[in-house]
């Protein structure tokens, strides 16, 4: 449920001195904000960032988690399960460490904070690659923009917010990783949510009532709910078809003829337009092909009737506006959302 998580905390330039002795390179004579990964040798602690107040009263370090890897001390391609046991465990094994490491980094020494949560399910599927191709089409949620591209990855994400749907083999390969980690991420298919903006854990917190700090939303039930309505926001739940398969479905349904073949027509101008976000780009652009129906009378498009039209006629009956390719070994691809919410139920 959590790949990883980042936390920070204020210090002293007296406090920082004695952190900095115990790094594998100082942090003090790089510029700010300055990076290290693998800042104490210790398999979990991922990486070390040092920012500095702009009046210099403050040093603000943030540490980043791999909390699985933290407590088996090893590597591994899975993602931390949150219970109260495991969070417990996870607890202990970070309080015991930092203090190992230098006094200054106690939690009872300083405070620290939650400052980004990545949280992360997957699942074991030969079409990987299929289903990153299909994320790639999604829609974009308002407010959010691709971030880069990769054939391996769906990424996209808003100021607090990022979605990375993306294939965990591809990931490891480019990171050089050892044969043993390649063969772990084989076939499998990551889906995380990061939550990477102090503004973000803050909203939550106060969203679900909850003391600010660093373990306040390492609960499953939360962890669950944000995840479902950010997969559901980006990707939906609806099963994936070929064209002729999705027609056959509507054809199906018990809708006037008209609605049936705005459906059909819907899916036909996606398709064609390859994705979603590029047909939204074609009907503001003023596409000749079936757009009538979408221009207002001043000449602007209606991109917001599309979208009710997509929901109303596609989503809400249950067809995926995003579609199969027609040389796909079947007519129909089950939405990983419900493979794996099998799996957690």
């Amino acid at each position: 449920m959590i790949h990883t998580f980042e936390i920070k905390a204020a210090f002293s330039y007296s406090q920082i001195l004695s952190v900095n002795e115990t790094l594998s390179q100082s942090l003090l004579t790089q510029e700010t904000p300055a990076t290290l990964t693998d800042p104490f040798g210790i398999p979990g602690i991922q990486k070390a960032t040092l920012t500095v107040a702009p009046n210099v009263s403050a040093y603000y370090l943030a540490l980043v988690i791999e909390p699985l890897t933290l407590v088996k001390g090893t590597k591994s391609m899975e993602v931390f399960p949150v219970d109260e046991l495991t969070t417990e465990i996870l607890k202990q094994k970070l309080y015991s460490t930092l203090k190992g490491i230098c006094s200054e980094l106690s939690f009872n020494k300083v405070h620290w904070w939650l400052s980004r949560l990545d949280i992360a399910f997957q699942i074991h599927t030969p079409y990987v690659s299929t289903y990153v191709g299909l994320a790639q089409k999604a829609s974009v949620p308002y407010w959010y923009r691709k971030i880069g591209w990769s054939a391996g990855s769906d990424y996209v994400g808003s100021k607090s917010t990022y979605y990375n749907f993306y294939d965990k083999y591809d990931q490891a390969e480019n990171k050089g990783y050892p044969d043993f980690l390649l063969e772990e991420a084989s076939n499998v298919y990551r889906m995380e949510i990061q939550l990477r903006a102090r503004k973000k854990i803050k909203y939550l917190m106060k969203k679900y009532k909850l003391d600010d700090n660093v373990w306040s939303l390492f609960n499953s039930g939360i962890i669950l709910t944000e995840f479902k309505a950010a997969y559901v926001k980006h990707i939906g739940t609806s099963n994936y078809y070929t064209f002729d398969k999705a027609s056959e479905r509507i054809q199906e349904l018990g809708k006037q003829s008209k609605s049936k073949q705005l459906a059909i027509d819907l899916l036909r101008f996606i398709n064609n337009h390859q994705s979603f976000p590029d047909s939204l780009l074609a009907i503001n652009n003023g596409s000749e092909d079936f757009l009538s129906r979408y221009q207002l009378a001043n000449g602007n498009a209606n991109i917001d009737k599309f979208k009710r039209d997509v929901k109303t006629n596609l989503i809400s009956l249950g067809i995926n506006p995003i579609l199969l390719p027609d040389s796909f070994e079947t007519d129909i691809l089950e939405n990983p959302f419900k493979t794996l919410f099998c799996l957690l139920s």
